[in-house]
């Protein structure tokens, strides 16, 4: 069997991205909540922000079941990404003081959200005010 790591995880080429049968999943569980906590990320803030549902989170967490091994993936560059590292027995900061980051998912949100400027909006700007006593312009 051919075994490397990736973000700190045993990767078995045979069997995909996580082998259940390298890692204890408990750790796992725990690291994913210790870097959450960490970061001040509530479990739905990761989930948004990985593009996955909060139960899936949750899940993951309570070590009820491992999800597809994309989405651990997905899940685990988002808090690596924001400046966790993965190592054997736990987790720790790659630098103090953290930097700000807005994980994939919820960036994505506030592009798309944003509505586009107006098409013939004037600027605003002190020429253009009205007197709310009067209705004269200033």
């Amino acid at each position: 069997m051919d075994f490397r790591l990736f973000l700190g995880f045993p990767l078995n080429v045979n069997r995909g991205f996580w082998d259940p049968f390298m890692k204890d999943t408990s750790l796992l569980a725990a690291q994913i909540r210790a870097a959450r906590a960490i970061l001040g990320w509530s479990q739905a803030y990761l989930a948004e922000g990985a593009s996955v549902n909060k139960s899936t989170i949750v899940d993951l967490e309570s070590n009820r079941r491992m999800p597809h091994d994309i989405t651990l993936m997905v899940v685990l560059d988002q808090l690596t990404a924001a400046g966790i590292d993965f190592i054997d027995d736990g987790v720790r900061i790659r630098e103090w003081p953290l930097k700000p980051y807005v994980p994939v998912g919820i960036r994505q949100k506030e592009v798309r959200s944003a509505p586009p400027p107006p098409a013939n909006a004037k600027a605003k700007s002190i020429k253009n005010l009205v007197s709310s006593r009067t209705g004269k312009k200033l």
